[in-house]
C-alpha cells in the first residue's frame, strides 16, 4: 500500500511500536529525517522548499520527521531501521549526519547492512558532501537520490571521555579533531554559523590557530611504539575536506580501508599565520609544522582539558580511541563522472 508522503511525529514514533491502527506501517521503506534547526534554522525553509516541489510534481513515496531536539535523530534512526526502512535521508549538516548514522549501528555493527543512507546537505560545514564530492543545493542532492550508485564508504569509532568523566563511543563519517580542531568546534556558536560556513569556521578557525598552546600527548599508532609528540592538534579523517572547505586531510579517500592522519606541530605566532591559508588548499602537508600518516586505529593520551570533536560536534576529552570501520555504511553518492 502506498503511503505517499507522510509526516511521522515524534508522537506517532515513541507511541505506535509497529503499525497505524489500520495496520499500514509506520515508517515508508524511504523514510527522511530533517533537522529543521540545522544551518541556523535555514534548513526548515530549504525542506518546505522542497517539499512543496514533490507534492506539486506528485513525485515522491516516503514517509518523514522533523527533529526537535538534539538525539532525536538517533532515536528515529533507530526505529526506523526497526520499521524496516530500506532507504534513509538525513537533511542537515555534518553533526545531524553523524546522529543518525549512529542511530544505525550497535557496538560499531550495522543493525541493517542493507539500509542505505543519502544525503540532503543543508549545513555550515558541509565538510562530508565535499568529501562525497555530492552537488551543492539540497534540490540536485534529491535528483541525484533516484539515481546515484551506491557506495560502500568507511566510518571510524571514536572512544572519549564525556562531560560526565566516563567513556563514550561514537561512530563518526568524515573527521574529528583533537586539541586546535576540537576547540574550534567547541567555540563556534550559533551566532557565528549565521555566517556561513567558510566565514564561520575560518574566522573562528584562525582566531583559534593564532593563541592555542601546544599540548604534549602520548600517541600510539596501530601496534606501533608509544610517541610522544608536542602538537597543537591531531586530524584523524576518513574524508578529504573538513568543516567551510579546509583540506586538512587533502589525500584521504571516504572509501580506501585507512584513517589519514595529521599532525599539527607546535608553531610560532608567524609560522602559524603564514601556514594558516596553505589548509584550504591542502598544501601544508609539504610544511615541516606537519606529519601526515596513515593509521587503522589511533590511541591518544594527554592532558584532560585537551578537547575533541567529531564531524562539527564537540564531544568531550581526552584520552581518545579511533578505530577504523572498513565498507560500514552504503551511502548514495555520484559517479565518478558526475562528482563536482
Amino acid at each position: 500500500m502506498s503511503l505517499a508522503i507522510k509526516q511521522i511525529s515524534a508522537a506517532d514514533s515513541f507511541q505506535s511500536r509497529h503499525h497505524f491502527p489500520d495496520n499500514r506501517p509506520l515508517f515508508g521503506e524511504t523514510h527522511f529525517i530533517i533537522n529543521p534547526a540545522a544551518a541556523a534554522g535555514r534548513t526548515e525553509k530549504r525542506w518546505l522548499r522542497l517539499l512543496s516541489h514533490l507534492r506539486k510534481t506528485g513525485s515522491g513515496d516516503f514517509t518523514y520527521s522533523l527533529t526537535a531536539y538534539p538525539g532525536q535523530g538517533y532515536r528515529i534512526a533507530r526505529l526506523a531501521v526497526a520499521h524496516g526502512c530500506q532507504l534513509i535521508g538525513v537533511m542537515g549538516g555534518d553533526g545531524t549526519i553523524q546522529e543518525v548514522v549512529n542511530g544505525l549501528f550497535q557496538h560499531g555493527q550495522s543493525l541493517n547492512p542493507r539500509v542505505r543512507l543519502a544525503i540532503l546537505n543543508s549545513g555550515t560545514g558541509q565538510g562530508l558532501a565535499r568529501s562525497l564530492g555530492l552537488p551543492e543545493t539540497p534540490e540536485e542532492q534529491l535528483a541525484l537520490i533516484g539515481r546515484g550508485a551506491v557506495r560502500q564508504i568507511d566510518l571510524a569509532r571514536v572512544t572519549f571521555r564525556g562531560g560526565d568523566d566516563r567513556l563514550h563511543r561514537r561512530v563518526f563519517v568524515n573527521e574529528c579533531q583533537i586539541g586546535i580542531g576540537g576547540r574550534v568546534v567547541e567555540r563556534l556558536h550559533g551566532g557565528a554559523k549565521r555566517l556561513g560556513g567558510f566565514l564561520a569556521f575560518g574566522m573562528t578557525a584562525l582566531r583559534t590557530a593564532l593563541r592555542y598552546p601546544a599540548h604534549s600527548l602520548d600517541m600510539v599508532l596501530d601496534d606501533t611504539r608509544p610517541i610522544r609528540q608536542s602538537v597543537l592538534g591531531v586530524v584523524i579523517a576518513n574524508g578529504a575536506v573538513t568543516g567551510g572547505g579546509m583540506r586538512l586531510t587533502p589525500l584521504a579517500r571516504l572509501d580506501d580501508g585507512w584513517l589519514d592522519v595529521l599532525l599539527i606541530h607546535s608553531q610560532s605566532f608567524f609560522q602559524r599565520l603564514r601556514n594558516f591559508p596553505k589548509i584550504y588548499s591542502g598544501n601544508h602537508i609539504h610544511c615541516p609544522a606537519f606529519t601526515y600518516l596513515r593509521v587503522k586505529q589511533i590511541t591518544i593520551n594527554g592532558s584532560a582539558e585537551v578537547p575533541i570533536a567529531a564531524d562539527g560536534e564537540f564531544l568531550g576529552h581526552l584520552p581518545c580511541t579511533v578505530t577504523l570501520l572498513p565498507k560500514a555504511l552504503s551511502v548514495i553518492a555520484p559517479t565518478e563522472g558526475e562528482q563536482s
